[in-house]
């Protein structure tokens, strides 16, 4: 559950982003107006890096290594795509971030999915 949690959280971060030029225009108060698209990226990195080191560690103890091995991987490729993503951010490029915070949304739950799935 605080996998989870920890994940979701770091997404909803990562929704935001997108949308800051149009949030900071209507008054709206979300992280991504207060400290900026490309910094709430950055921040989204520490919820989704301690959910998907949760995983791993459960999935190191009560499952196969590999598994572990396997999870690791991809929650850092998920941080090297958002690495690189905060450091090219654009806010004037509002559809084109849409975009990639949805395909990485999309990925990253997917991802996710697919490993609960698999072990029910």
């Amino acid at each position: 559950m605080a996998s989870t949690a920890l994940i979701v959280v770091g997404l909803y971060l990562v929704t935001q982003c997108y949308q800051e030029e149009e949030d900071r225009a209507r008054g709206d108060r979300t992280i991504a107006v207060l400290l900026g698209a490309r910094r709430s990226l950055l921040l989204a990195m520490v919820p989704l890096a301690l959910g998907g080191a949760v995983l791993v560690r459960w999935s190191w103890l009560n499952l196969v290594p590999g598994w572990a091995v396997g999870l690791a991987c991809f929650f850092v490729l998920l941080g090297v795509v958002q690495l690189v993503w905060a450091s090219r951010f654009d806010s004037r490029t509002v559809v084109q971030n849409f975009r990639a915070a949805m395909r990485f949304t999309a990925a990253a739950s997917l991802g996710l999915s697919l490993f609960l799935v698999v072990q029910l």
